[in-house]
């Protein structure tokens, strides 16, 4: 019989060698099969649709079991925060609560953990100068610990730790690592999740109070719509009644009694058939403007040159001898209401031949200048001109050309709002002296609505 240098038979030490390696297979084959089902176990617990501290309770209980390791941790940091919250841990500790409930960055080695980006890892726990406290690491007999940062895209998302009484396997931190990775981005994920989900509940909560608000100013609005139809009402007839009574007692006491009043009596007849007069001209531009605001505009296609013709025609004081307005040029159809842009049209001839000095023939020209989308109609004058300082007020309501010349102050305000309402706009050129140039401009006719 053969024996080697020990004197023992070799065929006894092959067999003694076959034996170990089988032995070292089969606990490999088991330590690949173990880690095989914590992958699972892992896997299953993130696809689980369960809340994040649901999902991070059972991957730290997985790891305690699947790893032998005494207890597991895990702790998230949110995307503005410098603080790690403790979000699950399972083992011989499963409180959470304590000193390392919350852990500052750069504190302790969780903390530092975070900080530096990498890894700590050690089987000498007891040893360790990164270790706070070693006599609690002997007094539960840890050897062991397991530190990996959280990380997606260089962004630290948390902090995973294990703590064991017997030393990890270089196989077993390989795997801890990759778990690690898929952690990482799974919290990412969620946190973005949890974002998203504040953010529209939010977004719904703003839409609500929004809703809320417009509801009340809607009903508001349609309550001072009301009161302005009844004050509107009010004016046209209660106010306007006393105001023709007074004119035309007036005429009768100029028509009837005049050789029995004196010129005095006369003069106060007069200023108050004036007065009367212009009340009543103040409270229909009043109720013109109210109209204005609050009626419904249709729009349709206007033909500016038959409507400019048309109000030629139709009032005298715009006729030769006492006017000379010229059209001039080309007038495309606008988009526009033919009620509205008559006022418009109206007041802007009525501005420009009253506002002019002493003894001048009012002249007007008219013409109009045109885009693709857009016409302008310019109207061009000889009066007394406007300040450059009244030109950003001037179509105010109540606000007047001149207080030398009879007027309410309402008219261009007319002509803004009812721009406005069919989706256009006025502007003007004016200085003292050398007239004034005011302009509208509306959709053309067929142009694209924008």
């Amino acid at each position: 019989m053969v024996r080697d240098g020990h004197g023992k038979p070799q065929r006894l030490v092959v067999l003694i060698e076959d034996i170990t390696d089988r032995k070292q297979a089969e606990e490999a084959l088991r330590e690949r099969a173990r880690l095989a089902v914590l992958r699972s176990d892992i896997s299953a617990a993130l696809v689980s649709g369960e809340t994040l501290p649901a999902v991070l309770q059972r991957c730290t209980e997985s790891l305690v079991e699947h790893l032998d390791a005494s207890f597991a941790r895990i702790w998230t940091l949110g995307f503005a925060e410098d603080t790690l919250q403790l979000r699950a841990s399972a083992g011989i500790y499963t409180h959470l609560n304590g000193s390392h409930v919350r852990v500052k960055v750069g504190d302790f080695k969780i903390g530092r953990i975070a900080q530096n980006r990498r890894p700590h890892l050690t089987n000498d726990v007891q040893n360790d100068p990164n270790v706070s406290d070693p006599e609690w690491a002997k007094r539960e007999g840890i050897v062991a610990f397991a530190g990996y940062p959280l990380i997606v895209e260089d962004h630290v998302v948390g902090v995973i730790a294990l703590f064991a009484r017997k030393p990890f396997a270089e196989e077993m931190l390989k795997e801890l690592s990759l778990i690690a990775n898929g952690l990482a981005q799974w919290i990412q994920r969620k946190q973005a999740e949890h974002a998203l989900r504040e953010a529209q509940e939010k977004l719904s909560r703003h839409a609500g109070e929004l809703e809320k608000q417009v509801a009340d100013r809607t009903a508001t609005l349609r309550e001072t719509i009301g009161e302005l139809e009844a004050f509107s009402y009010s004016i046209s007839h209660d106010m306007r009644a006393p105001l023709r009574a007074m004119q035309s007692f007036a005429h009768i006491l100029e028509e009837d009694c005049a050789g029995q009043v004196s010129a005095t009596g006369r003069e106060y007849i007069r200023r108050i058939t004036t007065a009367a007069e212009r009340m009543d001209r103040l409270i229909q531009d009043v109720l013109s403007y109210s109209r204005v605001t609050r009626t419904d505009l249709p729009l349709e296609d206007v033909e500016v040159k038959r409507l400019l013709e048309g109000i030629l025609e139709s009032y005298p004081m715009f006729q030769s001898p006492a006017a000379e307005i010229r059209l001039a040029g080309i007038f495309p159809a606008v988009l526009g209401n033919e009620a509205a842009l008559t006022q418009c049209i109206s007041n802007l001839f009525g501005n420009a031949i009253k506002f002019v000095a002493p003894g001048v023939i009012p002249r007007v020209k008219v013409w109009a200048e045109a885009t693709s989308e857009t016409v302008r109609i310019y109207f061009q004058d000889n009066g007394v001109g406007i300040e450059k300082d009244a030109h950003a007020t001037i179509f105010g309501i109540f606000q007047r050309v001149s207080k030398r010349y009879e007027g309410t102050g309402i008219g261009l305000a007319i002509v803004k709002k009812a721009a406005e309402r069919m989706g256009g706009k006025v502007g003007l050129d004016s200085s003292p002296g050398k007239g004034s140039t005011f302009w509208l401009e509306l959709k053309r006719a067929n142009a694209e609505i924008k």
